[in-house]
């Protein structure tokens, strides 16, 4: 199976993974798109460096775009400046000092100077970590998870959400069909027919 079609379904099952916050931000016009001579709000130069690359190990460019390239760090920067509350923060915070804590202890050296492969090997085991705890999704259940899998779970989630709604990707791995009125309305159709097997993209 190519990437490309990997990612049309991956759209389909974390469409409902976004946090309600990174919803909002969207719907009040905060666009995911990428900014030349970015300078973030909230990250610091060093985390904006590590996220990019945490993005863009998520999705990686292949023939499809990677996530740094559509401007996802930006997206999530805005999110954690202007919409995030002191508690989220505060979670990230925390989930970040986990991170290159466990990176420094796991690689020997700072995450960033860290070798490609390495890294992608270390991401691979804190990502099985978050996902395969046992846990449920109920807040009580977050609450017991360990600084760094919070941080995680919602950093892949705010990642794919602002990857699948960035114009970029919408328009070229997605079916981008902008509201044009009032139409005639046809359910239940055919994907491969009617899109060649591609997943809309929401509008």
């Amino acid at each position: 199976m190519k990437r490309r079609d990997v990612i049309k379904l991956t759209s389909l099952a974390f469409g409902f993974a976004a946090s309600g916050t990174a919803v909002t931000a969207l719907l009040s016009g905060c666009n995911v798109e990428p900014q030349e001579d970015f300078q973030a709000g909230f990250f610091s130069a060093r985390q904006t460096k590590t996220l990019s690359r945490l993005a863009d190990i998520i999705f990686p460019k292949t023939d499809s775009p990677s996530a740094s390239e559509v401007g996802v760090i930006e997206f999530i920067d805005g999110l954690y400046n202007e919409a995030e509350n002191a508690e989220s923060k505060d979670i990230f915070a925390k989930g970040m000092d986990a991170f290159y804590a466990a990176a420094k202890e796991t690689l020997g050296k700072d995450f960033n100077e860290a070798d490609p492969a390495a890294q992608t090997d270390f991401v691979k085991k804190i990502d099985a970590a978050a996902f395969n705890d046992g846990l449920g999704t109920e807040e009580e259940d977050e609450e017991k998870r360990t600084a760094l899998s919070r941080f995680w779970r919602k950093f892949k989630s705010n990642v794919t959400f602002a990857y699948f709604s960035s114009e970029q990707v919408a328009k070229e791995v997605l079916v981008y069909a902008p509201p044009s009125g009032v139409g005639p309305f046809e359910g239940c159709t055919d994907l491969q027919a009617t899109t060649g097997g591609k997943a809309w993209a929401v509008t």
